[in-house]
């Protein structure tokens, strides 16, 4: 990790969710709403999310930027797979090309998501702070 940390009203925090506004679940709630008090704090935030039809790429919610990665969005039977993968592939690629940029990735739920930003910031050098908490079919058991 880096020894010289950026004092908190200069510390840049990406949140990193699969879905963000307008489509909201538990998880984007509370992203928004952390983001928005993280924001009121000095803290300078950006949103990294994939992309759904209809929505822009780029965009502010609540003054906060949010980027939307192009993932491929196929609405063939049986490449769901496909979908998966290259939108990790996309966010990994997003994360490193920008990685002077953030001090701090931030990952709502421990999903396939949080490894590709996981290896970004390893490789980075940059700390990553994955929340774990879901319920549904993915995690119970």
């Amino acid at each position: 990790m880096n020894n010289t940390r950026p004092s908190l009203n200069k510390l840049r925090v990406w949140m990193i969710t699969g879905k963000y506004h307008p489509i909201l679940g538990g998880a984007e709630i509370q992203a928004q709403r952390l983001s928005r008090t993280l924001k009121e704090k000095g803290i300078k935030i950006q949103i990294v999310t994939f992309r759904s039809p209809g929505l822009p790429s780029s965009d502010y919610v609540d003054g906060i930027p949010v980027r939307r990665l192009n993932a491929p969005y196929l609405k063939i039977r049986g490449q769901g797979i496909f979908v998966f993968y290259s939108s990790l592939v996309s966010l990994f690629y997003y994360l490193m090309r920008h990685r002077r940029e953030y001090d701090l990735l931030h990952v709502h739920l421990f999903y396939g998501h949080s490894f590709a930003a996981a290896l970004a910031g390893r490789l980075a050098n940059v700390p990553v702070l994955v929340k774990v908490g879901n319920t549904g079919y993915r995690l119970d058991p």
